[in-house]
């Protein structure tokens, strides 16, 4: 019986020293999130135990009501995050508002790089007013986000983490940067994308920025150019025509090169579309007259798009009915004109066509011409007639004049 007790004696020790070893081993830094349990409060701080050695401080007018009536009772769990560590007593705080222990996570926050919640309350020269914690911070305008600002005011009213980049005057003077928060994001996301990237693959991005160009594409924290010759089939004057920053795009992945020590990556939207040369024979046929947009014009002729990513080439000689010296006597560029379908060739992606004769004055004289040789027919075949009846007329004489061969025996005889 007194083995059994002493048995029992062990394994009750064993456990108290696995759960000491337990707290023990429960060490708390600034920024930890921890489950906690109120276990006592007095005037100023709730005492919370968070399985670690001690007990954890919360700052008892976080759990109080306008009124001053508690918002708790003892016993409870709560989440809160730790602020700062005082003679190794950790303290706790459950957000970031006024009260006890905000200077210290605001310059825990700082020292520790931590990230803080604020929310952007206006717009100032050279930045944006933040509250955080009911601390008012500056943003400069070129810290409020990753890409280039235009418009300040979408920002103003938003709620963003922060970093805090400085912190002065006991945490009254705080200058604060989302842009780090982003690009270190933006990093991490990249580092694990790159090692995946293959040449041909099909990625879903979004549109950061537009130029004259292009358009550049994020599709995971790496960026890559859209060319504007890129973007579709058809012909594009502005990037602007066809995307818009923020909008979602998929994009092929056509090329990796370095430059300068910086990783460049191309990407094609056109590439996933299908090639419109492969119904242009179902579109368009020879001899159609079609309405096109000159896009480009060139020493020895004008080339009009006809249908979208469909191009002809108007050879100068098929620009007028007079002999021209330069494509610009006839036509401009963005200028709308008819043209005729003189050849298809949907294989080699060439189509031919002709401005001359599809304008009027070309088929005024092809009218003129036709009349002319209608004309021409006609007397061709009254003077042949004339012929034929001068012929039948002179054999008739010929044969009068000579007789029949009885006649001529008659005169030999006499």
């Amino acid at each position: 019986m007194s083995e059994q007790n002493n048995e029992g004696s062990m394994e009750s020790f064993a456990e108290l020293f696995a759960q000491s070893e337990g707290k023990q081993k429960r060490r708390l830094h600034v920024g930890d999130k921890v489950s906690a349990t109120i276990v006592m409060a007095d005037k100023e701080f709730l005492f919370l135990d968070y399985g670690g050695k001690g007990e954890a401080l919360l700052a008892l007018n976080e759990l109080l009501d306008n009124e001053g009536k508690p918002l708790f009772q003892i016993g409870d769990k709560i989440e809160a995050v730790v602020i700062s560590m005082k003679d190794g007593t950790p303290l706790l705080s459950k957000s970031l508002k006024k009260g006890a222990g905000q200077e210290a996570l605001l310059e825990n926050a700082f020292n520790s790089h931590l990230p803080v919640e604020g929310k952007v309350t206006g717009r100032n020269k050279g930045g944006f007013d933040v509250s955080i914690a009911g601390v008012r911070g500056f943003c400069p305008i070129s810290q409020i986000d990753s890409a280039f600002v235009e418009n300040g005011d979408i920002y103003v009213g938003e709620t963003f983490n922060f970093i805090i980049t400085e912190y002065k005057n006991g945490g009254r003077q705080l200058v604060l940067s989302r842009k780090k928060l982003l690009d270190a994001e933006k990093a991490k996301k990249a580092a694990a994308l790159r090692d995946t990237l293959v040449i041909g693959q099909e990625y879903e991005g979004t549109v950061s920025s537009i130029r004259s160009f292009g358009a550049f594409v994020d599709i995971g924290g790496i960026e890559g150019l859209v060319h504007i010759s890129e973007l579709s089939h058809a012909r594009q004057d502005k990037v602007e025509d066809l995307l818009s920053v923020g909008q979602k795009v998929r994009v092929q992945l056509t090329a990796i090169k370095e430059e300068n020590g910086k990783e460049r990556l191309s990407f094609s939207m056109k590439a996933l579309e299908a090639d419109p040369w492969s119904t242009v024979d179902n579109e368009i046929h020879e001899g159609d007259v079609v309405t096109g947009k000159v896009v480009r014009l060139v020493q020895f002729g004008a080339f009009i798009e006809v249908l979208p990513g469909i191009e002809g080439l108007c050879h100068i000689g098929e620009m007028a009915t007079r002999r021209i010296a330069r494509p610009a006597e006839v036509v401009n560029v963005g200028q709308s004109i008819a043209a005729k379908v003189l050849e298809i060739d949907s294989e080699k992606h060439r189509l031919s066509l002709s401005i001359k004769q599809a304008s009027k004055e070309y088929q005024e004289e092809l009218a003129a011409a036709a009349e002319a040789k209608v004309a021409a027919d006609k007397a061709l075949t009254e003077e042949e007639q004339e012929k034929a009846e001068l012929a039948s007329f002179m054999k008739a004489q010929k044969s009068q004049k000579l007789g029949t061969f009885a006649d001529l025996f008659a005169k030999k005889k006499h």
